[in-house]
């Protein structure tokens, strides 16, 4: 079950260079569609649908370079992602993540909307390895609960916003200095 004291605790153990990581990584990832959106003439919010479109059960490196070559070919063949063609499409046409994913994929949305608005206060990305943190436990591609509906989602996403109400943070920089440290704990590789 997911709580607040253990995200706290996660955060307890971050270093201040893994503070520092954390706090940029979403103004980092914004820099990135930036440069997809001047690049690729398409909006900041499509590079981010994009990148989000694509991110799943890749590492941050082979995402930027999924969003960057589909971007570039308009063509999800030999990415790895070819059953995405159509809803890649769709980011770039400029059709909200909301419509092209319906009510499935929060995790999605979430972090399309904290990459086009770092400083968002009402996305939570709730990854595999925030539901880790939340719950204080480190679970197995088995045995890690599905966290894909919203309101399952909200439970997870509340939990790092009621622990940020105790951080000079935002539940975004919570989420992602916590993932840096999960990272670091784990050794989890980068690429």
């Amino acid at each position: 079950m997911p709580s607040a004291d253990n995200i706290l605790r996660v955060l307890d153990l971050a270093s201040p260079v893994e503070v520092e990581e954390g706090l940029a990584w979403y103004q980092t990832a914004h820099t990135f569609a930036v440069g997809l959106s001047r690049r690729y003439l398409v909006s900041i919010r499509s590079a981010a649908n994009v990148i989000a479109l694509s991110s799943v059960q890749v590492t941050w490196e082979r995402n930027q370079m999924i969003a960057d070559t589909y971007l570039r070919t308009r063509s999800a063949e030999g990415l790895g992602f070819r059953s995405l063609q159509g809803r890649l499409d769709l980011a770039v046409a400029g059709v909200p993540l909301a419509e092209i994913c319906r009510t499935d994929a929060p995790k999605m949305k979430a972090f399309a909307e904290c990459i086009a608005n770092p400083l968002t206060d009402t996305a939570v990305t709730i990854d595999r390895h925030a539901v880790d943190v939340a719950d204080g436990v480190r679970y197995t591609t088995t045995t890690r609960p599905k966290v894909d509906r919203f309101k399952t989602y909200n439970v997870y996403a509340d939990a790092y916003r009621e622990a940020a109400t105790h951080t000079p943070y935002t539940a975004v920089q919570l989420q992602a200095v916590t993932w840096v440290v999960q990272r670091r704990l784990f050794q989890w590789k980068r690429g």
